[in-house]
């Protein structure tokens, strides 16, 4: 259709003519790739929302813990799945009520030779336990908070919410603390957990 323009402009086939028809067939082909671009990225979008959430990591998420004596231990998914789980509702940041799916960090303690229950005395009540995040925010929460021997309350490790796994803004892992009006220590993108002593 271009030519046809041009040529009713310019019968003779002057200089006019071909610049025209230069500009039209440039036009049409920077079209034509935006066209593919834009086929492109919508496809690579669809992929990523209909994605399973657990194929966005990168790796397998993993879960680091350090005891105080320096032993260690390292959870996948997986192995949290395989371990007692509690499933809970609780009032989320935003205020809507949400149901979390996770264990209690004294198990996980429990695995790297945290004294519980009974044998939490003595200098053992000097330790605490931080939780760092792949963001670098830090949360500390004193050794007795987890022990069932001291308090009903409960602080869980969780990797679900509402049925699904937590995005990567919040997960792979998160801190709960169902019972804490404020939401400080409910650590996000968790990474480590160490038991330290307080010198």
């Amino acid at each position: 259709m271009s030519h046809l323009v041009a040529a009713s402009r310019n019968p003779q086939g002057s200089k006019g003519s071909t610049t025209e028809d230069a500009f039209a067939e440039t036009h049409i082909g920077l079209t034509n790739c935006g066209n593919n671009f834009m086929r492109s990225f919508l496809a690579a979008v669809s992929l990523a929302v209909f994605l399973p959430l657990p194929l966005l990591w990168a790796n397998e998420p993993e879960l680091k813990l350090t005891g105080r004596g320096g032993e260690k231990a390292t959870f996948t998914v997986a192995d949290l799945k395989a371990l007692p789980r509690s499933e809970f509702e609780v009032k989320d940041r935003d205020g809507t009520i949400a149901r979390f799916s996770g264990v209690e960090v004294s198990q996980l303690l429990g695995k790297i030779g945290t004294a519980q229950g009974e044998k939490l005395r003595g200098d053992w009540l000097r330790s605490f336990v931080a939780v760092d995040a792949a963001d670098g925010y830090r949360a500390v929460f004193a050794l007795p908070e987890f022990d069932a021997a001291f308090t009903d309350r409960r602080i869980y490790l969780v990797d679900s919410r509402n049925g699904q796994p937590l995005d990567a803004t919040h997960g792979p892992f998160q801190i709960v603390v169902p019972d804490e009006k404020r939401h400080s220590r409910w650590v996000r993108m968790v990474t480590e957990i160490h038991v330290l002593n307080s010198n």
